[in-house]
């Protein structure tokens, strides 16, 4: 039997963050002039990290148009950003030039949806 707290498994899923580091910051607990959060975006940013305050909590770098939100927040509100440079080549354009017969097939499903 494992003597860990019940919560700490959920710790383990929040990534760690540096100083520079790019992320998204949740908009759960900010309030919006939209009629519904619905309307509103679940995420905005991208900002960067300034400094880490402590274990848990960051200084982001917010833009003026912030300025009225204490920019401080801890890490369950953060997002990392992704580059999408960084993301794979598509699989489907691979697949179509290397393999002529997967090609033509591709072709006549598409041909078959356009009606």
């Amino acid at each position: 039997m494992s003597n860990r707290n019940p919560g700490s498994s959920l710790e383990c899923k929040v990534p760690q963050y540096k100083a520079c580091y790019w992320v998204w910051l949740s908009s759960r607990n900010i309030l919006s002039q939209k009629p519904s959060s619905k309307l509103y975006f679940k995420q905005l940013g991208i900002f960067r990290i300034d400094i880490s305050m402590g274990k848990d909590f960051y200084l982001l770098i917010l833009l003026k148009d912030l300025s009225c939100i204490h920019p401080v927040f801890h890490k369950s509100l953060l997002l990392p950003f992704l580059d999408p440079a960084s993301f794979p080549v598509c699989i489907y354009s691979e697949l179509l030039v290397d393999n002529p017969h997967w090609n033509h097939t591709f072709r006549k499903k598409m041909m078959l949806k356009q009606y």
